[in-house]
């Protein structure tokens, strides 16, 4: 059974809303390469996966219109749910940490518009929830 009310935007809080305009108003390949050359060296901090879910439970986000669970608990939902559908080890993990780039947030972030992207060496990637 689908869940209608699933990521809808359109029936959602207004700092939703507002995110995602920013989002897809501002992000564009010169920022993402800005923000690939001010966290890839690494410097900010290092964490292991669970201090670093622990770090991102502090984040307020208002990327996702339809859940008001801290960040653990989301992490953790996520993961329990892909492990009950009897997906692979790769893709629970996959769940577990799908969300912790947001922890670029707690470091200067622009308010989690800018955090749902990731610039990795070889390309440059921008999603969103949407």
């Amino acid at each position: 059974m689908v869940n209608e009310r699933f990521r809808n935007y359109a029936e959602t809080r207004p700092t939703v809303r507002e995110l995602y305009r920013l989002n897809h108003r501002f992000q564009t390949v010169d920022f993402v390469r800005t923000k690939r050359a001010e966290y890839l060296p690494r410097t900010k901090r290092a964490m292991a996966i669970w201090e670093a879910m622990q770090f991102l439970n502090t984040l307020v986000d208002d990327s996702d219109p339809d859940t008001e669970l801290p960040q653990i608990e989301h992490l953790l939902q996520t993961a329990e749910a892909i492990r009950h559908d009897g997906h692979p080890r790769w893709f629970i993990l996959t769940g577990l940490i799908h969300d912790l780039g947001k922890v670029l947030c707690l470091f200067g972030g622009r308010a989690g518009w800018s955090e749902v992207s990731l610039a990795v060496e070889t390309s440059l990637l921008s999603w969103g929830h949407e």
